[in-house]
């Protein structure tokens, strides 16, 4: 047998062999490989951010910039409206809407919001589940939440916090806070929080006013949810 009849019998043995280990394999892992998913070659893009504002009209500036559309609210912004303007706005699960005239600073701890501080002007927010308490804080009043909607009016020497659903921990703002725990399904627990005590008290009891079952609607439509009350009331705010 010459030398090349040979060489072509070993190169036939090789790719045999070859051919049966890769049967082999196959059959040991080819199965789990089939059904695994095939990965990308390269990392995933993260998701683009939502958009943030739902709606606004007047100027609004955010970090005293012009407001845009486009623009995405972050975790520690500072959020202000003019005079007859109006912002609705998505914040991660969390929705709120300001009236004319207030100024908002987000608060942000190890990158999640940890507070919503009212400076002026009134605002309507509805909130998602926590773990960990939020605190909306006026001049006056802290309000310590965990998933609810709220309305509150911002002053000097007096807010207004009206619990439109859910549970919080209502505080007076200041030295030696006294508080009250609030439970309610539907705008049972509005109140007045005084920065001075009036007859050895700084937490009153107040009217609905101000604010409507439509706005709460519309704020948890944004968030794909709906409030735990079962009729929504449409109309003017409430006096």
């Amino acid at each position: 047998m010459g030398n090349q009849e040979v060489d072509g019998q070993r190169r036939r043995i090789l790719l045999g062999s070859l051919a049966l280990g890769l049967s082999a394999g196959a059959g040991c892992c080819g199965l789990a490989a089939a059904a695994e998913p095939l990965r990308p070659l390269t990392p995933s893009r993260p998701p683009l951010p939502r958009r943030s504002i739902h709606s606004m009209s007047g100027p609004v500036w955010i970090n005293g910039q012009v407001a845009r559309p486009q623009m995405v609210i972050g975790p520690d912004d500072h959020l202000e409206t003019g005079h007859d303007a109006q912002l609705i706005a998505r914040i991660g699960d969390d929705a709120l809407l300001l009236r004319a005239g207030t100024e908002l600073q987000l608060g942000a701890a190890l990158g999640a919001r940890s507070f919503f501080r009212l400076v002026s002007g009134a605002m309507l927010a509805v909130f998602g589940p926590r773990d960990t308490a939020l605190a909306l804080q006026t001049p006056t009043a802290t309000v310590g939440i965990r998933g609810t909607g709220v309305y509150a009016v911002a002053g000097a020497d007096q807010s207004y916090v009206c619990t439109c659903y859910g549970k919080v921990r209502l505080d007076t703002a200041g030295a030696a806070p006294v508080g009250q725990n609030l439970v309610t399904k539907h705008h049972g627990a509005a109140r007045y929080v005084l920065a001075q005590p009036r007859q050895g008290r700084r937490i009153f009891k107040a009217p609905l006013a101000g604010h409507t079952d439509a706005e709460l609607v519309l704020l948890e439509s944004l968030l794909g949810r709906k409030p735990p009350f079962s009729r929504a009331v449409t109309g003017p705010p409430r006096k």
